[in-house]
């Protein structure tokens, strides 16, 4: 499943960085219980954003990874 996420990825913006320290083990309380995941970090590099594409890709990847909810995330970065 990850190799499908790499090459859509890459396809799409022309390369992807999965952080080799990955997976990090996260931690989370909900309902007086602890809920452990792993977490995996993926980054890629785009002009632009599409809103939608990233909503359905995020959709798409809840249920093929059985998540609840997957977080894709966009922060501007000034080329220096």
């Amino acid at each position: 499943m990850f190799a499908e996420v790499h090459k859509t990825l890459t396809e799409r913006f022309g390369g992807v960085t999965w952080f080799s320290r990955a997976p990090a083990h996260g931690v989370t309380e909900s309902g007086g219980k602890r809920i452990h995941d792993d977490i995996i970090v993926v980054e890629v590099m785009a002009d632009a954003i599409d809103n939608d594409w990233w909503s359905s890709f995020r959709t798409l990847l809840e249920v093929r990874f059985a998540q609840e909810e997957i977080l894709i995330r966009a922060s501007h970065v000034q080329r220096l």
